[in-house]
């Protein structure tokens, strides 16, 4: 069916339309690929002398594994945008039973911090995995997720050279 434009309005509904399906889909692969490093890391046999992905340190609350989300478009002047990250309920989240520093629970924030630096579990396990690290490399970076932008705005039918 064609798409008839009568006036500027129209063809700013069309590529705002147009945009914003190419940023959903974007965001669908990047999210995606966040969620399966995380996935990831939960499975990392660094536990029992390499043998399970069950710690014997502390009990897994599952947290992280569910805290993912992907944010609704959004306009503000000339800009359009959506995220993906991890919920502020998550970051803010504090573990029981860990007594960081001067006595401080750690929070889901410390665990993604300590998993970036070292790769670690939660500071209190040492692991390879580094969650966001991996999912970077895997979209191939900035670049990588700009390319992926790029071809969906193409398929939504906005020419980008």
């Amino acid at each position: 069916m064609a798409v008839v434009i009568t006036g500027i309005k129209d063809l700013n509904k069309l590529f705002e339309q147009r945009m914003s399906l190419a940023l959903k889909q974007t965001q669908k692969i990047v999210g995606d690929c966040i969620q399966e490093s995380i996935n990831e890391y939960y499975k990392e046999r660094v536990f029992r002398d390499g043998k399970s992905n069950i710690p014997v340190i502390y009990e897994r609350t599952y947290r992280l594994l569910n805290s993912l989300i992907k944010t609704d478009v959004v306009y503000s002047g000339n800009v359009i945008s959506c995220e993906v990250k991890i919920s502020d309920d998550y970051l803010n989240y504090k573990y029981p039973g860990t007594d960081g520093w001067n006595g401080v629970s750690a929070t889901g924030r410390d665990v993604l911090e300590w998993n970036e630096a070292d790769g670690s579990h939660g500071g209190t396990v040492d692991g390879d995995w580094k969650i966001w690290t991996q999912a970077m490399n895997t979209l191939g970076g900035d670049a990588g997720i700009m390319a992926i932008f790029t071809d969906k705005l193409r398929k939504c039918g906005i020419p980008i050279k």
